[in-house]
């Protein structure tokens, strides 16, 4: 199992640094984007293993993050992508019949020459079938929804996906 540290901050990145002299796998998200990410991504990035990018999606849907768009991520991971080992979907509707809207901007991604990971919010609609039979994905992310609530709901969509 790979752990990564969400919500880190800068000072604890380099405390952790400084007691334990090893990397740390980290996880950013678009709706904290701050004054300190480029420290994070140039600076002391050979203080982390790996550096995932989370869309902010939930933040943005829960209004914490109203100033997120699709449009503005696709414009920061064009330019800063290459910095991140991975990257997310901008998957902003965690309802069960969210899969047309959640592809569309999978693809619209896409189309502008990203490599988004999707993320999955039913494992009982084509979900699952749809990443999987593309054969473009090596792997995807379930996210929050109402059927992805519990251990049966993640080994369910294990054994769908393989």
């Amino acid at each position: 199992m790979i752990f990564y540290q969400a919500s880190m901050s800068l000072r604890v990145l380099k405390r952790y640094w400084e007691i334990f002299q090893e990397p740390i796998n980290v996880l950013l998200s678009f709706a904290y984007i701050g004054g300190d990410t480029y420290d994070f991504l140039v600076t002391y990035r050979h203080m982390m293993i790996r550096v995932v990018f989370d869309s902010g999606a939930w933040s943005f849907v829960s209004g914490v993050a109203k100033h997120l768009s699709l449009d503005g991520l696709i414009s920061y991971l064009k330019e800063h992508g290459h910095r991140f080992d991975i990257y997310f979907n901008f998957d902003t509707d965690f309802s069960n019949h969210g899969f047309s809207h959640n592809i569309a901007n999978q693809i619209k991604m896409e189309q502008a020459g990203l490599r988004p990971v999707p993320v999955i919010h039913n494992i009982f609609n084509r979900e699952i079938d749809y990443y999987v039979k593309s054969g473009k994905y090596d792997f995807f992310f379930s996210g929050l929804s109402a059927t992805m609530h519990c251990v049966v709901s993640i080994r369910d969509a294990t054994e769908a996906a393989f």
